[in-house]
């Protein structure tokens, strides 16, 4: 469950993500933004970094609960003349040397009764979106009970996540080095040792994200293509899974044929096509090995969570 997303609510301020968002919450919540400079720089972040994108647009407050200046009680009747009075400040120029901006909040006393509940009932907390205030209070709690939490969107607390059975993602390098085999996967390995540096268990998932804004992993060949002209070896159908046996047919759409070489995870039926070009690579059946146990790597967060919701209810800790 994710405590907040990109909207701010009575759990904590929204994540921090910059662009059409800043505006998005600013009609969605009344209030204008509620970034700063005075941000915790050492908090891991995802989102709630960068410089905003609509400066003019924020007006820093104390009180995250104060009352809204704002009246957007018709935008979904007439967005355009609702949004005409504040066109002047979408065009007011970011601040010189200001190109970092976090959230002025943190997780509200709602919030943190919130995580409490989810541990109480042995849920899964996902803390990459929340902003660095919070991120920061949300792993203070979740040490505090030892109670392991998931980093959906790569974050790891440096590494205090695993120690507490947590799980983050991973993914692999689209374009391949004309001199040296076997580097689409190294992102992968570094977390994977990273995990086990902190006593993780030894399986790591993707987290692809695939929701239309993120975007997926994109060709090697072809006009869509970010890896310049030195590619070669493209994957060619029909190829054999990793375990050897099943066989895998050119995809197609309808009456359309795809082509992972030129046109990338299309959808999320292509990714073995995306292990088999990693494979080409030079990348071992026994380096992907982690990729396949990323379920029971999830599997084994979700039983310590349950575990802990069960002793901590015990002990009156959590009710």
């Amino acid at each position: 469950m994710f405590p907040v997303h990109k909207y701010d609510s009575g759990f904590s301020a929204v994540d921090g993500n910059k662009g059409f968002f800043e505006l998005g919450n600013i009609i969605q919540t009344r209030h204008f933004s509620n970034f700063t400079t005075d941000c915790d720089a050492d908090a891991p972040t995802v989102f709630d970094r960068r410089a905003m994108t609509f400066p003019g647009m924020n007006e820093p407050r104390a009180d995250d609960f104060a009352p809204a200046p704002n009246d957007f009680s018709e935008f979904y009747i007439g967005p355009i003349a609702t949004f005409l009075p504040f066109c002047g400040r979408l065009t007011q120029q970011p601040i010189p040397g200001e190109n970092d901006h976090g959230q002025n909040a943190a997780l509200t006393p709602l919030g943190e009764f919130l995580i409490g509940r989810m541990m109480a009932k042995g849920m899964i907390v996902e803390v990459d979106h929340l902003p660095r205030h919070s991120y920061r209070r949300a792993g203070e709690i979740l040490e505090a009970n030892d109670n392991p939490g998931a980093g959906t969107h790569g974050l790891d607390n440096s590494g205090r996540l695993y120690e507490l059975g947590g799980i983050s993602k991973s993914g692999f390098g689209r374009c391949r080095s004309a001199t040296t085999p076997a580097t689409a996967d190294d992102g992968f390995q570094a977390r994977l040792q990273s995990t086990r540096d902190h006593s993780g268990y030894p399986g790591l998932g993707f987290g692809l994200d695939l929701n239309g804004f993120a975007g997926a992993p994109g060709p090697r060949f072809g006009a869509k293509s970010g890896c310049g002209a030195t590619q070669t070896d493209p994957l060619t159908y029909p190829f054999t899974s990793c375990s050897g046996d099943v066989t895998f047919d050119q995809p197609k759409v309808g009456h359309r044929m795809l082509d992972f070489n030129t046109e990338g995870l299309v959808h999320i039926g292509l990714l073995p096509d995306l292990i088999a070009d990693v494979r080409r690579d030079g990348v071992s059946d026994a380096d992907l090995e982690p990729l396949f146990r990323s379920a029971e790597a999830y599997m084994r967060m979700w039983e310590k969570a349950e575990g802990r919701a069960a002793a901590l209810g015990k002990a009156g800790v959590l009710r």
